[in-house]
């Protein structure tokens, strides 16, 4: 209600004043307000409205205890304030930041060393707690996911009880608590305080991580078999990486070892190199085991592939001498493939040239050795077959040449025919040693007398002839035209001795 005034009048008894009854009853409705307000005695004071503190200095009384059990605010100590619940310290901030938060005790201290402390009490829905002496833990769900305990012991869980991770003193756990049967633990290794170890649960295989140069923990990184004592990969301090082995001394090389196979990166010469059965130490080859070695080189510099050959040899021995690589075959930037020789000329081997020629050079000139051999497993024979005395050997010696009359223009009747023939020399001949067919008897024509006749049929050979001389002469003994005109006219011959 709103505030009941008395009017007093002007005067005494002027009779303009509030009569007295109607001033009591003022007096009356105002106190049972106050009354209201402050209840009975023994009451906390009740604002039915807004309680509001101008700027300034507000002085609250220094007491020791909450005063009541009553929950509320009150004030333990100068510049600190407190908070209440059923008469137990729920809360406290004072003079220095500090907020306590006590879930079921009463605080003795403020613990001035923290900003935020939960102490005692179950774990909480969610939230931060002390849930033993000086152990932080945060709960979610009321189960436990993060814990700080005495020590600096750090452990995760996993919402359901277990724990899935460990950090101690001792390293780091994934998977458990333990160290001896993890799924991954972090640690120093057990023979070389410089290395860390990574063990899988069964802790069979451990990988450790070291700078020393102990005589089991040398390695940059290694996956390590505590079982057998043996390395699944080690990557060594000089950059080589061996897999199921260990790794070479490659010398200034970098390898990638795969047992007895290496992937080889060779940065002074910009080369690469897949090597099989060898290692290089710095200055030779060296054979890894008693077997053949072989070599494939990737050359950067000038753009060839090649691959070379080393004989048997003995593990440890080196690969030079006798047994030194032999480059079996090149393939240049030019698209040249040599095969059996690592330039193209005369030298023997295989040569297939970027332009379209195939060269087989053999050392032999052996009639029953053979190049440019067809084999045919259908039929389980050679069909065809070049001797190195130059002979062709073929099932089937038939050449069909192109002849259509569509490509051809130009015709006309050959104007040469039986005399010409008769003009050729046939001769019987021997060669000499090592030249040509290299046979006694033979029959056939001189180049010098069949060019006299037909000049046309006549062409230079590849074989170089002696300095200063002029190139040796082939023969096209491509004659049957001109034996066919030669017939031709000896049938006009014979029909007209038969007629006269």
């Amino acid at each position: 209600m709103s505030k009941q005034t008395i009017n007093i009048g002007a005067s005494p008894n002027d009779g303009t004043g509030t009569p007295l009854r109607t001033s009591f009853d003022y007096c009356n409705l105002n106190f049972t307000e106050l009354y209201t307000a402050t209840g009975p005695s023994g009451n906390n004071i009740v604002c039915p409205g807004t309680l509001t503190v101008s700027a300034g200095t507000v002085a609250l009384p220094s007491l020791t205890t909450a005063g009541d059990t009553n929950t509320g605010i009150y004030f333990p100590a100068a510049d600190t304030i407190a908070f209440t619940e059923g008469g137990a310290e729920a809360m406290r901030i004072n003079s220095t930041g500090n907020l306590v938060v006590n879930n079921a005790a009463t605080i003795t201290g403020d613990l001035t060393a923290a900003r935020l402390i939960v102490t005692g009490g179950t774990i909480p829905t969610n939230g931060l707690w002390l849930a033993t002496t000086n152990t932080l833990e945060f709960a979610a769900n009321s189960l436990a996911q993060y814990r700080i305990a005495p020590l600096g012991v750090f452990s995760w869980y996993d919402g359901a009880g277990g724990t899935r991770m460990t950090l101690n003193s001792t390293g780091l756990a994934i998977g458990d608590t333990a160290f001896s049967g993890t799924r991954l633990t972090l640690r120093e290794s057990a023979t070389n305080p410089n290395a860390l170890a990574m063990t899988n649960r069964n802790a069979t295989q451990t990988w450790r991580l070291s700078v020393d140069t102990a005589a089991v923990d040398d390695k940059i990184l290694g996956f390590y078999d505590s079982t057998s004592t043996t390395f699944r990969m080690q990557l060594t301090d000089t950059g080589n990486l061996g897999l199921g082995v260990t790794p070479s001394a490659w010398g200034t090389m970098k390898a990638v070892q795969v047992l007895g196979a290496s992937f080889v990166g060779d940065t002074t010469v910009n080369r690469a190199r897949v090597i099989s059965n060898a290692y290089y130490n710095g200055s030779d080859y060296v054979y890894l085991q008693n077997n053949f070695a072989g070599m494939y080189v990737q050359n950067a510099a000038n753009g060839t592939h090649s691959w070379s050959i080393a004989p048997s040899g003995i593990a440890g021995n080196t690969i030079t001498g006798v047994n030194a690589f032999v480059q079996a075959m090149t393939l240049d930037a030019s698209g040249n493939l040599l095969v059996g020789k690592t330039s193209y000329g005369l030298a023997v081997g295989f040569a297939a040239v970027a332009t379209g020629s195939v060269d087989s050079v053999m050392a032999s000139a052996v009639s029953t050795q053979s190049t440019l051999n067809v084999y045919s497993t259908g039929a389980a024979a050679y069909r065809f077959y070049v001797g190195m005395n130059g002979t062709i050997n073929a099932t089937n010696t038939t050449i069909s040449a192109i002849s259509d009359a569509r490509l051809k223009e130009n015709v006309q009747d050959i104007d040469v025919g039986l005399g010409a023939i008769l003009a050729l020399k046939p001769r019987k001949f021997d060669w000499k040693a090592g030249k040509g067919k290299d046979i006694k008897g033979d029959r056939g024509f001189i180049a010098q007398e069949f060019e006299q006749v037909f000049p046309q049929l006549v062409d230079e050979w590849k074989d170089n002839a002696p300095e200063g001389e002029a190139p040796y002469k082939s023969v096209r003994q491509d004659l049957i035209p001109v034996l066919v005109k030669a017939i031709q006219e000896l049938a006009a011959e014979v029909n007209a001795l038969k007629n006269a």
